[in-house]
């Protein structure tokens, strides 16, 4: 089963933003929802999910306090295990999986920033203390950077 999961990011690349609202249908909180796909909608997108468990899941109430973060959906999706095995080994892959790769785009730029030419045999320490004093540098409504 575990093979299933881990073939599944590579065959969810094509048709991101209708792979992207399928992988939503695994966010709890859409039970009961519009937005939620139906089975046949769903395997175009991912592939594998099982359709006994898929009717049994979308059939059951939004839960109560909804799930507000990744972590509350990863425990909510292993509460159900017992009853969903397949599907919330594959929910659970795509619930913790970011939505997109902005952050590492943004620390590419930023260590591009930080070590440019002139600054090329500077060590990874140097580096990697560097970017955490730019990230957590003050900030500051004014200016010209002067604080009250």
């Amino acid at each position: 089963m575990s093979s299933k999961v881990d073939n599944l990011h590579a065959k969810t690349i094509k048709g991101r933003g209708k792979t992207q609202a399928a992988v939503n249908c695994f966010n709890p909180e859409l039970l009961q929802t519009k937005e939620m796909m139906s089975y046949s909608e769903l395997c175009k997108h991912i592939p594998n999910v099982p359709q006994s468990e898929w009717v049994r899941y979308i059939a059951l109430p939004a839960p109560s306090p909804l799930p507000d973060s990744t972590a509350a959906r990863v425990a909510w999706w292993h509460a159900k295990k017992d009853d969903f095995p397949v599907l919330s080994s594959i929910a659970v892959f795509f619930v913790r999986r970011p939505r997109s790769a902005c952050h590492v785009e943004r620390t590419f730029s930023l260590m591009g920033h930080i070590q440019t030419k002139d600054r090329l045999h500077m060590g990874n320490d140097t580096l990697r203390h560097l970017a955490m004093m730019y990230v957590n540098k003050p900030t500051t409504d004014d200016p010209d950077g002067e604080s009250d």
